[in-house]
C-alpha cells in the first residue's frame, strides 16, 4: 500500500502540473481542501484520485479513446486502473431521478 500511494502522488503531482488539467482531487496534495484533515486522520492517502482535464467532454472522449491501459469503470471493487465518464454519470443521474 506504501508504493500503491506513494504513486498516486507521483501522479497526482504530474496532473496538478498539467496545463490540460483543471483540477485535482487527491487528499495527498498539499492543495487539496481536506489535507490536513486526511492528514491527522490516517497514515497515509492512499492509491485512488480523480481528475477533469480542460476543455469539457469533447477533450475528454478524445483523451478516454486514446487510453492504452485503463479499463471503463462499471465497478469500483476491482484491482485495476479504471475509468468513470463522470459527465455522462452525472446526465444519467440528472435524466433518471431529477426528472
Amino acid at each position: 500500500m506504501k508504493q500503491h500511494q506513494e504513486n498516486a502522488l507521483v501522479i497526482a503531482r504530474f496532473l496538478e502540473s498539467s496545463d490540460k488539467v483543471e483540477e485535482v482531487t487527491y487528499p495527498g496534495l498539499e492543495s487539496h481542501p481536506q489535507h490536513d484533515l486526511a492528514k491527522k486522520q490516517s497514515k497515509g492517502f492512499g492509491g485512488m484520485l480523480s481528475f477533469k482535464i480542460k476543455g469539457g467532454f469533447e477533450a475528454a472522449d478524445t483523451f478516454l479513446q486514446n487510453i492504452k491501459i485503463f479499463t471503463l469503470a462499471e465497478s469500483l471493487v476491482c484491482f485495476f486502473s479504471i475509468y468513470l465518464i463522470v459527465v455522462l454519470l452525472d446526465l444519467i443521474t440528472d435524466f433518471f431521478f431529477l426528472r
